[in-house]
């Protein structure tokens, strides 16, 4: 008996660098899409997506007759890599369409309702240009990382540039989707975007702390399709709410001989809000996440694959820290005496709803 083989409408081309920090982005995608049917972004969208999205759907599409119009002239479009609903909407049909799974990952639809999207992403394109010519030379597929969506990426980690905002030729901003984008090329002037040496020499200010954020979203990128948990908020607070005890305990065992930084001082004022109120809103990636992971000396891998038991030990060890007596329960919740004076170390403990006081091992 012979097995029935499903036939895509459109081509079945596998993304590019799944499960990498260069993983493509989903309007890379389908700008690449859109040149192996040999037709621009404009009109694979408007005769193909578009019908598929209102299939069932007592709606004239005829009204629809660009990119912008299809995206209702919102944000969706710089944003079109991050988390709206719009970039569900494409990707679950592209899936539909191309019968290729998991195009969610080029996109951050995963961190949807976890990690607050507001200013993540910049509004127009960044790229490496060194990047494009060796891909070029290397007769590599051309294409555009989802790295280079975010807003705080500031330079590539392969070749130690700056990204690039604008063409070098027409100073051109360009759009992450339009009518007639091109991979690698200018949509307004048409040449290629490629330099095999980066003429953006300027100097990064906080180079370390910019490299660091670079690497921090580039290895959650990476590993997102292959998480042991799923991205639940209450789990992540908890993760940090556990950060913020040992850093209590650091800085209480460490008040006389360290000084606390600005940006130290102003993450735990951070985590001690997070952890005297029930917050339900998203989590900021760039401003609390990262950093924390940074001052814990934790891999941002960790933060999100460890359970709270295994967490706890990590953040231990790599901040020396080792109360007497201690043992952490995996449904701890910490939580700052309300309305008390703050003093460093001093924590209710609500464990299986009893509260316990935190004693001093310092």
């Amino acid at each position: 008996m012979c097995k029935k083989v499903m036939k895509s409408r459109l081509y079945s081309i596998e993304p590019i660098g799944i499960r990498t920090k260069f993983t493509e982005s989903i309007s890379s995608y389908l700008i690449r899409l859109s040149e192996e049917h040999c037709v621009a972004p404009k009109h694979l969208i408007l005769k193909e997506i578009v019908p598929y999205v209102y299939r069932n759907e007592n709606i004239d599409t005829t009204g629809v007759k660009s990119i912008s119009n299809f995206l209702s002239h919102s944000n969706s479009q710089p944003a079109i890599n991050g988390m709206k609903d719009k970039t569900e909407t494409i990707i679950n049909a592209l899936e539909a369409l191309t019968l290729q799974k998991d195009l969610k990952y080029l996109s951050c639809l995963a961190w949807k309702g976890v990690i607050k999207d507001g200013n993540l992403f910049r509004r127009s394109k960044a790229w490496c240009p060194c990047c494009f010519e060796q891909w070029k030379q290397e007769q590599k597929p051309i294409y555009e990382p989802l790295i280079w969506s975010f807003k705080d990426v500031q330079f590539c980690t392969q070749h130690f540039c700056k990204l690039v905002f604008q063409c070098p030729h027409c100073k051109s901003q360009l759009k992450a989707i339009a009518n007639k984008a091109r991979i690698g090329f200018c949509y307004h002037c048409g040449k290629w975007l490629g330099q095999e040496k980066s003429e953006n020499k300027e100097i990064i200010d906080n180079l370390e702390e910019h490299l660091y954020i670079s690497m921090g979203i580039g290895k959650l990128i990476s590993i997102v399709p292959d998480l042991q948990f799923p991205l639940i908020l209450s789990n992540l607070i908890k993760k940090l709410q556990l950060i913020h005890f040992y850093f209590e305990l650091y800085s209480a065992k460490n008040y006389r001989t360290i000084g606390l930084t600005q940006n130290m001082y102003r993450i735990r004022m951070q985590l001690r809000i997070l952890t005297m109120r029930n917050s339900n809103r998203p989590i900021n990636l760039i401003d609390l996440i990262i950093p924390c992971c940074r001052h814990a000396n934790l891999d941002i891998a960790d933060f999100f694959n460890e359970n709270l038991d295994s967490l706890g030990r990590l953040i231990a060890k790599s901040l020396d820290v080792f109360p007497d007596k201690f043992h952490l329960y995996t449904n701890i919740n910490l939580e700052h005496v309300p309305g008390d004076v703050y003093i460093p170390g001093r924590f209710v403990w609500s464990i299986d709803g009893v509260e316990v006081d935190m004693p001093k091992y310092l």
